[in-house]
């Protein structure tokens, strides 16, 4: 269990840690008062590709579980 607690928080930070390269470039090239906004999207996509990868592993999870409850009957 721990494996996976140190597997989401990799994901965690390199996710929301940073913004792509490409993220970058359009923040950077957006008017000024457009920054912030684009900015928030960014981050709110990345926390939501990282709760969909953390969603995954737990289904992943809780299918080897009931695999082995499955076959244990």
């Amino acid at each position: 269990m721990g494996s996976i607690a140190s597997i989401a928080n990799q994901v965690s930070s390199n996710i929301t840690g940073q913004m792509t390269s490409v993220q970058r470039d359009m923040v950077a090239k957006a008017p000024d008062e457009q920054k912030p906004f684009l900015e928030a999207q960014f981050k709110l996509e990345n926390e939501a590709q990282l709760t969909q990868q953390i969603t995954n592993m737990l289904k992943k999870l809780d299918e080897m579980s009931m695999a082995v409850i499955r076959n244990l009957a």
